[in-house]
């Protein structure tokens, strides 16, 4: 049976996950949907997905099940960390909804496009990243 999870993260104990649970709230209430768990962390978003409960959510995720987050940034602080998340739930068959942005992954054309853009601009943050490196280097 397919399940709904939603995903809220804040960095530090002085954060409230508040917010991001009251976004959610009316985003559900206003498309119908049903949350089943609620999963909750207080973890940097520079800690891995692996070491977070964030991970065990991805692991256990199925074909059909969904996952909500209040931004995408609650999924990690790097555009290439978002960017392989997003494309192993793509390759899973979970649909990923994010409020503030009114994204939606799913297993259609535009969600593909969308990850081919994510790729092409994490592959420019890496490039520029670099090209600072070398400069600094020199």
């Amino acid at each position: 049976m397919a399940t709904t999870t939603a995903y809220l993260r804040v960095s530090t104990d002085k954060q409230t996950l508040e917010n991001q649970r009251n976004e959610i709230l009316r985003f559900v209430n206003r498309k119908g949907i049903k949350v089943d768990k609620w999963v909750e962390e207080v973890v940097s978003g520079k800690v891995r997905d692996s070491d977070r409960k964030l991970g065990i959510i991805l692991k256990k995720t199925r074909k059909g099940d969904t996952i909500i987050v209040s931004e995408l940034s609650r999924l990690s602080r790097t555009l290439l960390d978002i960017m392989s998340i997003m494309h192993s739930l793509l390759e899973k068959g979970v649909t990923l909804y994010s409020v503030k942005e009114s994204f939606c992954l799913a297993d259609n054309i535009n969600s593909k496009v969308i990850l081919f853009a994510f790729g092409l601009a994490a592959a420019g943050c890496e490039a520029a990243k670099y090209h600072r490196k070398c400069d600094r280097d020199c």
